[in-house]
């Protein structure tokens, strides 16, 4: 522990230094497995923190104790990577990277020598989205695909209003300390190890004096946990899509709009007419319906 404590502390005062960075445009494959798209290199990473993501997807059914993530009901669970760079961060799904890597790998056997395709199991598919911390300098960028359409949130990037507790904790080895927050609609409880000294965490949090190892909100719907910390070399890329720059707000509203009525969200934004052939199992899954959960940020609603 000692020697890889020594290890971050060493990586952590790099962070400090401000080596001119050069930009790389190419089409190789990236960290979040996007292949034949060009990318502009913005940083090295240096640190690798996994996460384990877990979001209940039907908070109605989680009764009256709703103060601790309840896992009997249904439920997303993801495994989130965190790359922590000399001056900005990159975070996305690992699995999401694992799924389009497989894809990239395979896509041309989808073709059967009559023109046909067969369909292929390409594993699990995690969160679409990516989060860049500092990229551009002094920005938090937040992107997504929906369907077919890559949408771009740009905000300030500033930390959490943190209030520092007492109690304390250990995640992954690590001694942590508990901290909390309001952030977006949701009250938010953390737990910080000052063993890593970089002011850093999973999705947007950041702002402690030291790396967020688990995040929670008190209503138990969301969860980030640090499951594995290891030194990395490697580069951070972001891809140059045709993006659809919104508010962070609207993002969130369009979302929504698409999650509530996906075939209503494609024929609003696709230009052409879908119909689906009425049956009981079409009727029942395509039809508008209300989300029985809501998102990380809650906010967007105002």
């Amino acid at each position: 522990m000692k020697k890889m404590i020594l290890l971050l502390v060493a990586a952590a005062g790099a962070v400090l230094q401000t080596a001119a960075q050069t930009i790389v445009v190419d089409k190789r494959g990236s960290v979040a497995g996007e292949s034949e798209t060009v990318r502009e290199k913005f940083d090295d990473a240096w640190l690798e923190v996994r996460y384990d993501y877990r979001a209940v997807s039907d908070t109605l059914s989680m009764g009256s104790d709703s103060t601790r993530m309840t896992f009997g009901v249904d439920r997303n669970e993801d495994a989130m990577n965190l790359l922590v760079g000399r001056h900005s961060s990159y975070f996305y799904s690992y699995t999401q990277h694992l799924y389009d890597s497989t894809f990239n790998a395979n896509r041309m056997k989808m073709f059967n020598a009559d023109g046909s395709i067969s369909v292929q199991n390409f594993g699990k598919k995690g969160q679409n989205w990516k989060l860049y911390k500092n990229y551009p300098e002094g920005k938090l960028t937040f992107t997504d695909k929906i369907v077919g359409t890559f949408y771009l949130t740009e905000e300030e990037f500033a930390p959490q209003e943190w209030e520092i507790l007492d109690g304390t904790d250990t995640v992954v080895g690590y001694p942590c300390q508990q901290a909390r927050c309001s952030f977006r609609g949701r009250d938010w409880v953390a737990w910080f190890t000052p063993e890593i000294p970089v002011s850093e965490g999973p999705w947007k949090f950041n702002g402690l004096p030291g790396m967020i190892m688990k995040v929670s909100d008190t209503a138990g719907h969301y969860l980030f946990e640090a499951v594995g910390v290891r030194r990395v070399e490697t580069p951070m890329s972001f891809p140059r899509e045709q993006y659809m720059k919104v508010p962070r707000k609207r993002y969130w509203q369009t979302y929504r709009n698409y999650c509530v009525d996906p075939i209503g969200f494609l024929n609003a934004n696709s230009g052409g007419r879908i119909t689906i052939k009425s049956n009981s199992a079409s009727d029942e899954l395509f039809k508008p319906k209300e989300l029985k959960y809501d998102f990380l940020e809650r906010d967007y609603k105002k």
